[in-house]
């Protein structure tokens, strides 16, 4: 598993062990081989931007998925195939942060496991399969808490 993690801001912090999280996460799911997942960190104007572009919606979200084993793929790590990218708006992880009660640290995991889900092919468009995902949204998050626990 490689991850990919670039950030317009340097001071930016970026929890441990996503890219072990991500593997764990890809094996529970059935996804043999090698993988990898570009994840970027940006600002508001950035996300509104790709909103915009990709999804035709002129507004700020929180993050974005964009899978690659659907169409075309491109270019990845020799020997890895390229699941998709994650793009996550760093200020508005923060403000939902202070919103939840929990670190930012928290709160990037578990943007990073929703976004990771739905490059899996999980969807939230219907009650039934909001449940489903907000299950293994906790099953994971809690997988995290133990991975970085030790």
């Amino acid at each position: 598993m490689h991850l990919a993690i670039t950030k317009e801001k340097e001071e930016w912090i970026i929890p441990p062990g996503l890219a072990e999280l991500a593997q764990e996460i890809l094996k529970e799911e059935g996804f043999e081989g090698e993988w990898e997942i570009s994840l970027t960190f940006v600002e508001n104007s950035t996300i509104q931007e790709l909103n915009k572009t990709y999804r035709g919606l002129d507004e700020l979200t929180d993050v974005l998925s964009f899978s690659q084993i659907e169409g075309e793929q491109f270019p990845s790590t020799p020997g890895a195939q390229l699941l998709g990218d994650i793009v996550i708006a760093y200020p508005i992880a923060e403000q939902q942060a202070l919103e939840e009660g929990w670190s930012i640290e928290m709160e990037i995991v578990w943007l990073f496991i929703h976004s990771l889900l739905h490059l899996l092919g999980y969807t939230h468009s219907q009650h039934r399969e909001k449940d489903e995902m907000f299950l293994k949204e906790e099953s994971y998050f809690k997988l995290y808490q133990k991975l970085v626990r030790g």
